[in-house]
This record gives C-alpha cells, sequence and structure tokens, in this order.
C-alpha cells in the first residue's frame, strides 16, 4: 500500500472525518487558517517521535501521524472550499448573531432594550 495521495483524501473528506480531525488538532468548531495552522504546529512539536526519543517511540508516531493526517485532511477540505467575495456575502458573514437573528425573523420590539 502506498501513502494516499491528494485525490484519495479529497475522496475521505465527509462530515465525520472533518469532526474528527478538528477534534485531533484540538480545534472548536470553527476556526480560522491561522487557529488551524498553529494548533497543527503546536501538536507537531510536541508529539514529534524525535522530540524525546527516550519516550514510548511507537505510541509517540502513531500520535504525530494521526495529527499530520488531521492537518492534511483540514488543509484539504480549506482548499476546496469557495469563498464568496460578494459584498452581501462579505456583510453577511460579519454580522453577530443579533443582526443574523433580525435579518432571518425580522425585527422584535421587546429585544430593542
Amino acid at each position: 500500500m502506498g501513502s494516499k495521495g491528494k485525490g484519495d483524501r479529497r475522496d475521505a473528506i465527509t462530515a465525520e472525518a472533518v469532526d474528527a480531525a478538528r477534534r485531533e488538532l484540538g480545534l472548536g468548531e470553527t476556526a480560522t487558517r491561522e487557529e488551524i495552522r498553529r494548533a497543527y504546529r503546536r501538536l507537531a512539536r510536541q508529539w514529534h517521535p524525535d522530540h524525546r526519543p527516550d519516550e514510548a517511540g511507537d505510541a509517540r508516531s502513531e500520535r504525530f501521524k494521526a495529527i499530520q493526517e488531521a492537518y492534511a485532511l483540514l488543509s484539504d477540505y480549506m482548499e476546496g472550499y469557495r469563498y464568496s467575495f460578494r459584498p452581501d456575502d462579505v456583510r453577511r458573514d460579519q454580522e453577530g448573531p443579533l443582526e443574523q437573528h433580525r435579518r432571518q425573523f425580522g425585527r422584535d420590539a421587546s429585544w430593542d432594550t
């Protein structure tokens, strides 16, 4: 068996796989590219097999491999994401929860306190 190519990983991108990958990297349900990169780098430094060669090498290697695979899957997922640059979409993405609710359901005078 050879290593998985980029096309093979893209086929493995499911909601469950993305959720497992973000949990492997210790991320919440939302994250920026920078937050993902920082989490990966922090964990890679911590779990790299050469970091502490005196510790159980197999367990360290397996965890490091899982971290690498999680990062690769999230990177592939983000690479295929299409961003909208339409002004209305950008404005919507910058709204807070109250503005989103008002846009979807209208204003409610009882909330304007």
